[in-house]
């Protein structure tokens, strides 16, 4: 009796283990995974009392420590082997995504890319969202606190303007109206809501922005809090979209009325200073909503000065000391060589006969 009882322990035995591991190879979510498992896990527990005098409190904390195992088991298998979990507590899908939250981890299973395993939940978004239509965070606002139950725990794609920021661990984005200032970004915010977007992990690219600029981001919508019949909607797993190419903007210059002949100082770099002549200002123009001082997108290091020299249609070189003339439909820009003082001067009729190169 006692020899039968023993095969019988270890049939069960590999018909328990047998079903954890097909519930572990079997890489798409169904519940047939999850009923392979606690079968195996039932199956498992019989075989270890089927020879004892285990009172029943017993058989229960038996079924608890397999399946402590087997969730162990299961991470191993996903970290290892990049497979979907058997045991995720959490399913978030959409159009292009579907992520699978575990304890510790979670899985990234996108359209058209391999699964990844985020450890400790370390990523942010990490589907490609380049196909998901961008919502501006005036209606986004407008709806998400009437509508929050229907709006949590989805991924959104917003496009606004950063109303405040917190080094690289936070943006915050607010309703907006554009004033009578338009140029570099200037609106004035409604404080009555705010989008308050974490990032999981320093983000270099935070460095890049400040109050007041465009920006598009992409993250899960998680919890609302109320201060003063203020809300602030909390929004976690963020990352940066990039909309748009900062390379592909519009060059605007404005005559001044007068033109004294003398070049203006409008930015003073380590490298080179920048001078106007006969012109009010320099204006970059990326699309309606992002327009800026060229002087300004200079001093906050979003342009670089080559990146205006490379538009120009023509470029002249003075042999005697290297000094260029770059040419352009409206006007000119003239950069001194090193020789007499790395200057550059940016005016309307500029040639190689001024004198600006090493005056001051």
């Amino acid at each position: 009796m006692e020899e039968e009882k023993s095969n019988l322990k270890w049939i069960l035995i590999f018909i328990g283990i047998f079903l954890l591991l097909v519930s572990m190879v079997i890489n798409y979510v169904t519940y047939l995974r999850i009923i392979l498992n606690i079968i195996g896990i039932i199956i498992l527990v019989i075989a270890t009392v089927i020879q004892s005098e285990i009172k029943p409190k017993f058989v229960v904390l038996y079924f608890f420590l397999y399946l402590v195992i087997a969730i162990l088991l299961d991470t191993v298998v996903v970290i290892n082997f990049n497979r979907l979990p058997v045991y995720s507590y959490n399913i978030i899908t959409s159009d292009d995504s579907r992520v699978l939250n575990a304890l510790g981890y979670r899985v990234w299973d996108c359209k058209g890319k391999a699964l990844k395993v985020d450890r400790f939940y370390k990523l942010g978004y990490y589907c490609d969202a380049s196909e998901m239509e961008a919502i501006d965070v005036n209606a986004f606002l407008s709806e998400v606190v009437e509508n929050f139950d229907e709006y949590k725990n989805e991924y959104f794609k917003i496009s606004g303007k950063i109303s405040s920021k917190d080094g690289s661990s936070y943006v915050e984005m607010q309703p907006y109206k554009f004033n009578e200032i338009t140029i570099n970004g200037y609106v004035n915010f409604a404080d009555n809501i705010t989008l308050r977007a974490l990032f999981n992990s320093t983000d270099e690219e935070i460095a890049n922005y400040e109050v007041y600029d465009s920006i598009t981001l992409i993250g899960r919508v998680w919890h609302k809090k109320e201060e003063n019949n203020k809300y602030v909607i909390y929004m976690e797993d963020t990352k940066i979209v990039e909309a748009s190419s900062k390379d592909e903007y519009e060059i605007i210059t404005s005559e001044e009325p007068t033109c004294d002949n003398q070049k203006r100082l409008i930015y003073g770099g380590a490298d080179y200073n920048l001078y106007i002549k006969c012109l009010n200002n320099i204006i970059i123009k990326y699309d309606e909503k992002n327009i800026y001082e060229l002087s300004s997108l200079l001093s906050s290091g979003k342009i670089k000065i080559t990146s205006l020299l490379e538009k120009a249609s023509d470029e002249q070189t003075q042999e005697s000391d290297g000094t260029k003339l770059y040419i352009y439909d409206d006007f000119r820009i003239l950069k001194c060589s090193e020789s007499v003082g790395s200057d550059i001067i940016i005016g309307k009729d500029i040639d190689f006969s001024n004198t600006f190169c090493g005056v001051e």
